[in-house]
This record gives C-alpha cells, sequence and structure tokens, in this order.
C-alpha cells in the first residue's frame, strides 16, 4: 500500500495524490516529516562542549609546548657537551693533558686560548672575544644557533638561542662604552 503524499497545485490546494510529480504539483510533502522524532544538540549544549574543550586545551598546551622545548634544549646540549669534550681530547694529544692547561682567559687573552687549545678541533664554529658579563670572554658560536660564553677560569655557559643574547651583550658594550 502506497503512502498517501499531499500534493499542492497551482492554486494553493491541498489534494490527496498517489505520489506522483504531475503538471499540476510543483513539490510535495509526506506528512510525516512535521512530526519527525529526531534529535539534535542544542546551541548551548555545543557552546559547552567547546567551551570544556577549550579550558582543557588551554591547560595541556603550555605543558606540551614546555616539553618540547626542554627536548630540543637537552639535544643541543649534548650535542654542544660531545663537542666540546671531543675537542678537549684531541687537544690532549698536541697540548698535554687538560690538568696541566692554564685557567682560560687568564694568562693569555681567551682568544689566543681559544686558538692554542680549541680552534683545530671544533669544526663548522665561529668565536668572537667579548667584554661583558664581569670581564673578558669568548663566544663560540654554533651553526645549530647554539652558543657557549667561556669566561675566565674554567666556566663555560651554554645559551641555546645566541640571537638574543648577543642582542643583549652588544646593548651592554656599547652602554659601558659611553
Amino acid at each position: 500500500m502506497k503512502s498517501p503524499l499531499v500534493k499542492m497545485s497551482r492554486l494553493g490546494k491541498f489534494k490527496t495524490g498517489d505520489g506522483v510529480l504531475g503538471f499540476n504539483a510543483p513539490f510535495t510533502f509526506h506528512p510525516s516529516l512535521l512530526t519527525s522524532n529526531k534529535s539534535a544538540f542544542t546551541l548551548a549544549e555545543v557552546l559547552i562542549t567547546l567551551g570544556i574543550i577549550g579550558v582543557v586545551a588551554a591547560m595541556t598546551l603550555p605543558t606540551l609546548v614546555q616539553k618540547k622545548t626542554n627536548s630540543e634544549v637537552e639535544a643541543k646540549l649534548q650535542k654542544i657537551y660531545s663537542a666540546m669534550n671531543q675537542a678537549v681530547m684531541l687537544s690532549e694529544i698536541d697540548n698535554g693533558p687538560k690538568e696541566y692547561w692554564p685557567p682560560s682567559c687568564t694568562e693569555t687573552t681567551c682568544e689566543e686560548y681559544y686558538n692554542k687549545y680549541f680552534l683545530k678541533y671544533l669544526k663548522n664554529v665561529s668565536h668572537k672575544e667579548f667584554n661583558g658579563y664581569g670581564g673578558y670572554n669568548i663566544a663560540i658560536y654554533f651553526t645549530d644557533g647554539t652558543l657557549l660564553i667561556g669566561k675566565a677560569g674554567y666556566d663555560y655557559y651554554f645559551f641555546r638561542m645566541q640571537r638574543i643574547l648577543m642582542k643583549k651583550v652588544l646593548a651592554l658594550e656599547l652602554m659601558t662604552a659611553e
């Protein structure tokens, strides 16, 4: 048995038909569409859900970013540590045990010390001697963007982003020069 369809004629009158569009019926609809039992989310429910997702994302994203930054710093520091240890071991072959080396930047300038003990053993780096942060220092720039600053004595400081630090160093040099 066919379900009854209601047709609307061009005159605007409704009449029951067999469901076939004819010349006098431009559109048809089924009466059960008016009493549908379909369920949907309300706007309030959708907004509350989006708000909860936003709060959870706001709480977890800083942690994820910090973990990524920490892992990048650890990898760079490990690379620098390995390069410096290798340079020291190779330099010990030519210059004797490091225990007998003078403290850096005390008896000689930082650049002379670097040139004697490290220059030919560190590849793809550049360096610059500068006066700042309490004395004469040497800055060793690595190709991955890291910076190692050697201070008078045996201290070396690692910085993961050389461009930010060197702007501060250059600003300090300009301020102390005036």
